[in-house]
């Protein structure tokens, strides 16, 4: 006969106190129960003479060559009557993990409300059947020791030569920067080949390392970010045998609360280096993660965001994304420069952009747009424990040819302008709150429909983030929007949406022709297909949505981020790229009826690395927004003196003059609208900024494409 390795049964008594050592047998006295038929037996366990206390909780393990084994439970009058403790209530298997490793609860009771010391189990055993069982416990003396008591061994028809399982009696866990560490004490530990932290739904579980292991204590590891909930860990033995145990949650973990000193401000991200252009790298489309540990440990705000730089053209920048920290939303300190990246020959191997990230179980999922070399666009999926250390996949959504079942109403080479590459990016992805247990992905793309103009969509997964489906247009995101003469053809591009709920209405934001933040809403649901009627109001400006003076503050806001901070306490934000202060820009969102908010700024602390002051006379470009032919300069003076700003192409022929004046000492914006002395726009091709000031020149590249 096959023989099946059973597993732990923890036992809960009602009575505390403590006990040394334990002793196993059945009703009869003896230690092996002989049988052929199926029967019905009592085993007791008992504490050994000179102890007259049961402990308060021990596991029952055994192994046997059959899977009938079962449990009785006494009428509940009946047991708490009898001075010998018995089985009065069985619950479980509690969760999968129990389910997994065979484990049940049992509830004792008895008479008096003294100790008890013996107790009853009353078991049926199926005809034929051999196997073994013993009782462990932690030492009652010390419970925060790794020594366990252990029984006797009781056997019936001779019982069989399988191992017991891995028993897991007690954890503790250390979590106080991105290192877990996880102390286990039981027994059979010693045999533990793998291990792993999951939710008591099974909706999430995470692998650990074993770092040391004996028969009776084990420590466990793992690199997370992520503040720890209640859960359980899983042990699986050299048989395959499983053991469970709880594990508590992580203490709370709590940010400073930012502070909001004055209205109308904001707080400004910069990717800041010493001896650089502070305007260098342009921190463009980007995501929060509100809490998460580092490994120096800090809890502390994470953002991840497209590193865009100004001096080199457009194939040969937009690598990689960067990861910056902060504890109040300000003072930002870079510490990686590459968290996701390019990858040759693959789905991303030119760009990558726009990450949107969200937290599931103790995972990081980091949805991103990678662009391969003939300019295709995916969006595809990065994960990490610790966010710092990312496992970048396959896509998840296309819309190429061999995968438009995906999105079937999207066009896979849409034409001018996009000369057929495919359009699909700006993934934002949130728990749906009309399903529970399903996740929305909104993204934009070109439907057939309106081929080229674009549209926000969604799709729906299960939680299988590498599965996405049931995917759908929303219509009401495809407006008359003003289309730009510069744009051409007629054309206008959707970009950068993202949903939130705020004052019990659904609010979703886009980006229109690279310029506008739009914004609608409803009180309905964030995917509601219509996007019509009284459920969506009119789309508006961002700018229209804050009081009258605050409105110039958002002229530049682009692909902007909602961010809640305490739920309970209200506490929103408002982060977008910002391309008149080459910046991430962040407000407070306080209550200003009727306007959807008013700004603040989240810390009256250093709000940026401030740029060294120029010892001489400096040129910088600030900005460069092709399809508006808009190039932002900057001209950094040590002291007030007279300049010469113009532009010049590769033949050295000057096309237009900016400035020939006097400028005060310090920094003055000055821009460029692509156009010549004449006011007609120049082609597309190199161009040259060139500022003569104090004896000296300085001379910057312009890349301009139509």
């Amino acid at each position: 006969m096959r023989r099946f390795p059973w597993y732990p049964l923890l036992m809960l008594l009602m009575f505390p106190c403590p006990s040394r050592a334990l002793q196993l047998h059945w009703s009869s006295g003896g230690m092996n129960l002989t049988f052929a038929a199926a029967t019905r037996c009592t085993l007791l366990v008992q504490a050994e003479p000179g102890e007259a206390r049961l402990p308060t909780e021990w596991r029952l393990l055994w192994a046997a060559d059959s899977a009938a084994v079962g449990f009785v439970v006494v009428d509940s009058a009946t047991a708490c009557l009898l001075d010998e403790a018995q089985v009065s209530r069985i619950t479980g298997p509690a969760t999968a993990a129990d389910s997994a490793a065979n484990q049940i609860t049992v509830h004792f009771c008895s008479a008096t409300s003294s100790p008890a010391s013996i107790a009853a189990y009353i078991l049926d055993l199926p005809a034929g059947a051999r196997g073994k069982l013993k009782v462990v416990a932690v030492d009652p003396a010390d419970q925060d020791s790794s020594r366990i008591t252990q029984s006797n061994e009781a056997t019936f028809n001779g019982g069989v030569p399988d191992p017991y399982p891995p028993a897991i009696l007690r954890t503790t866990t250390v979590h106080r920067s991105t290192a877990f560490r996880l102390n286990a004490v039981g027994t059979g530990l010693a045999d533990v080949r793998e291990a792993t932290l999951a939710a008591p739904d099974r909706s999430w579980e995470l692998p650990l390392r074993i770092a040391t292991e004996g028969d009776t204590a084990i420590i466990l590891t793992a690199s997370l970010a992520a503040s720890v909930p209640g859960c359980v860990v899983q042990a699986v033995g050299g048989n395959g045998a499983i053991g469970a145990g709880s594990v508590p949650a992580d203490p709370p973990t709590q940010l400073p609360e930012p502070f909001c000193p004055s209205e109308g401000d904001e707080s400004k991200m910069r990717e800041v280096w010493p001896d650089h252009d502070p305007y260098l790298i342009q921190p463009k489309d980007f995501a929060f993660v509100p809490g998460g540990w580092t490994a120096a440990g800090n809890w502390t705000y994470h953002l991840f965001y497209i590193r865009h730089n100004q001096y080199l053209l457009d194939e040969n920048t937009e690598k990689n994304i960067g990861h910056a920290v902060s504890d109040v939303l300000s003072g930002w300190t870079v510490i990686d420069t590459a968290a996701v990246r390019t990858r040759g020959a693959r789905w991303d191997s030119l760009h990558v952009w726009a990450p949107s990230i969200v937290l599931k179980g103790l995972t990081y999922n980091l949805f991103y747009v990678g662009v391969d070399k003939d300019g295709n666009q995916r969006i595809g999926l990065a994960t990490s424990t610790d966010l710092v250390n990312w496992a970048q996949g396959d896509s998840v959504l296309e819309v190429t040819p061999a995968h438009q079942q995906q999105i079937p109403w999207a066009d896979p080479s849409p034409g001018f302008p996009y000369a057929g590459r495919t359009q699909l990016r700006d993934p934002f992805v949130m728990e749906d709150p009309d399903n529970l247990g399903y996740w929305l992905m909104y993204f934009v793309t070109v439907p057939t429909k309106y081929s080229p103009e674009m549209v926000v969509g969604v799709a729906r997964s299960n939680g299988d983030f590498n599965s996405w489906g049931q995917s759908f247009p929303l219509w009401k995101t495809h407006q008359s929007w003003p289309v730009p003469e510069k744009l051409g053809g007629g054309s206008y591009v959707v970009e950068s949406p993202h949903a939130f709920l705020r004052n019990g209405k659904w609010y979703l934001f886009s980006t229109v022709n690279y310029d506008s933040v739009w914004a609608e809403s409803n009180d309905h649901s964030p995917s509601d297909t219509l996007l019509v009627g009284a459920r969506w109001s009119p789309p508006e400006k961002l700018c229209t949505l804050v009081p009258p003076l605050q409105t110039p503050n958002l002229y530049f806001w682009h692909a902007t981020e909602y961010l809640q901070i305490n739920e309970a306490n209200d506490i929103e934000y408002l982060a977008a790229w910002n391309d008149a202060n080459v910046c991430i820009s962040i407000t407070q969102m306080l209550p200003s009826p009727p306007y959807l908010f008013k700004m603040c700024v989240p810390s009256a602390l250093d709000v940026e690395r401030p740029p060294p002051v120029a010892s001489v006379p400096r040129l910088l470009l600030t900005d460069l927004r092709q399809a508006r032919s808009r190039v932002g300069l900057r001209i950094d003076l040590p002291s007030r003196m007279r300049i010469h700003l113009a532009v010049y192409d590769v033949m050295g022929r000057r096309i237009r003059t900016l400035a020939d004046n006097e400028l005060p000492a310090g920094e003055t914006g000055l821009s460029w609208d692509g156009r010549d002395q004449g006011g007609s726009l120049v082609g597309s091709g190199l161009y040259f900024a060139s500022l003569t000031a104090a004896g000296s020149r300085q001379t910057v590249r312009v890349p301009l494409i139509r």
